[in-house]
């Protein structure tokens, strides 16, 4: 069965965090089937912006080995990033102001 909402979307974040994240020995609690997650919701939130790296082999030099656990949540809206051995149990919530690392020239434009 496939959910074509906006919730089967998130599966489909979801589950793609979990095939990245699990490559790179982080354990992760496994993603149930869609009528599962229809009842009971996503076992764990995590949201990696795409300038982390544009293929999965560039972000996957960023995590190495630790544990997400049941009901945490990662969103990492930041460029640069390191992930070593983190047992998260909980929140992790990591923003950066300028995603790229602009910053404003003596024309007030931005650069990256």
């Amino acid at each position: 069965m496939c959910l074509r909402t906006p919730d089967g979307a998130l599966l489909d974040i979801i589950r793609n965090a979990y095939d990245l994240l699990s490559c790179c020995d982080i354990k992760l609690p496994e993603i149930e089937s869609n009528d599962k997650y229809a009842n009971s919701g996503p076992p764990y939130h995590i949201l990696l912006h795409p300038a982390l790296g544009p293929l999965w082999e560039v972000t996957s030099q960023k995590f190495h080995g630790g544990s997400i656990s049941n009901g945490s949540e990662l969103p990492i809206e930041a460029f640069e990033f390191l992930w070593r051995n983190i047992e998260l149990d909980g929140s992790l919530i990591v923003v950066a102001e300028n995603v790229m690392g602009s910053h404003i020239d003596k024309n007030h434009e931005s650069i990256v």
